[in-house]
């Protein structure tokens, strides 16, 4: 924990370390910092996703060679891919934390957010059908 939490204070942009910390605190049962420490990675990961868009158009306007063009657009792309998933999981990891503090309020932004992911829909939906019981 103390190596993550070091990790963070170097990078807030370490979108693993917020990660991993997340975890870190889940599974110790500290609900709050984990949803708190999730919440950061889905911001890290979404500003990554936004860095890598701007990079895609920069790829696709540039006077490259088609084959070099190709590669760069690819790389954004999956970036894109991966950083929408990382954020999604973590807004569901956070939700998850927060309904587990007691602190339902917080989580419903997360979770609505999470389930706007096509690997993460059935498990917000349900969870937040659960908010809603």
């Amino acid at each position: 924990r103390v190596d993550l939490e070091k990790a963070l204070t170097i990078s807030a942009a370490n979108c693993a370390a917020a990660w991993y910390l997340g975890l870190v605190h889940t599974t110790q049962a500290r609900w709050t910092a984990g949803g708190e420490e999730f919440e950061g990675a889905e911001r890290c990961y979404r500003a990554e996703v936004e860095i890598a868009r701007a990079q895609r158009l920069a790829a696709e306007a540039a006077d490259d060679p088609a084959e070099v063009k190709a590669a760069r657009v690819a790389d954004a792309e999956a970036t894109i891919r991966d950083g929408e998933r990382q954020a999604a999981m973590s807004a569901y990891n956070a939700g998850f934390g927060f309904v587990r503090a007691g602190t339902r309020d917080r989580a419903r932004p997360l979770l609505d957010r999470a389930a706007t992911h096509p690997d993460m829909t059935v498990r917000a939906q349900e969870l937040l059908g659960s908010l809603d019981r």
